[in-house]
């Protein structure tokens, strides 16, 4: 069944903060399943023998293209509702957001005045800071593995418990980008008359790489719920 093959539903946050990242998660999910299922059966019947068509290989990468994209959404999502909460308890995401700013206005020591000053008029100069940081974390695509790591670290967040296997990861997000920047053409041969010059995806590594977005994105969301219950993770 798709839903065994692409992992599982994680636990409901006990946050609010996390609430709407669990639902786009979730959205992401059961859209990349219905993907699958569509795939394993075409036409409403089980899939079976012989290559598959063009338009169902389209499937396959369109299964992993959501997936991406529904990470990206609920990272940033969680940035937005949970930085807060977590800068109030967590000791390493303060020095980070001490650090971020500390190169940013030694990299313009003059933009640095005006931006520090427009900081301190503010009502809340400490929710102006954090708006900032957050304004510039979710500005940026997180659609690699390194970008998912730097947000662990102005989490707060333990990058060993939520990325289980970087390279799975990265190759992930290598298929997702020449998808979506090369349209998956292969350059290195020319087609048939009637063929397209595509990347052959396989079910089997198309589902891995889903999963391992997936299960990325499960332990992301339940790591950012236990800093906000619990003050660590």
């Amino acid at each position: 069944m798709p839903k065994k093959d692409l992992g599982t539903l994680p636990v409901e946050p006990q946050s609010d903060e996390c609430r709407k990242g669990y639902l786009i998660f979730k959205a992401a999910f059961e859209t990349a399943c219905e993907l699958l299922s569509l795939y394993d059966n075409p036409g409403g019947k089980a899939r079976g023998q012989g290559a598959p068509s063009d338009a169902e290989q389209d499937v396959l990468r369109a299964m992993l293209v959501f997936a991406a994209a529904g990470l990206d959404s609920m990272v940033k999502q969680l940035i937005r509702d949970g930085l807060p909460a977590i800068l109030k308890q967590s000791h390493d995401a303060k020095e980070k957001l001490v650090d971020h700013f500390s190169k940013r206005f030694n990299r313009d020591h003059n933009g640095a005045f005006e931006e520090v000053t427009r900081i301190l008029i503010c009502a809340k100069p400490r929710e102006a800071l954090v708006e900032r940081l957050i304004d510039d974390l979710t500005s940026k695509s997180l659609q690699s593995a390194d970008e998912v790591y730097r947000v662990c670290e102005y989490l707060g967040l333990s990058q060993k418990k939520i990325i289980v296997d970087k390279k799975d990861l990265r190759n992930a997000f290598d298929v997702r980008q020449k998808i979506v920047h090369e349209l998956d053409v292969d350059f290195s041969r020319t087609p048939k008359q009637g063929q397209r010059n595509r990347v052959l995806r396989k079910r089997g590594e198309m589902v891995n790489a889903v999963a391992c977005i997936f299960e990325t994105a499960k332990t992301f969301l339940s790591q950012v719920d236990t800093a906000i219950n619990h003050g660590n993770v």
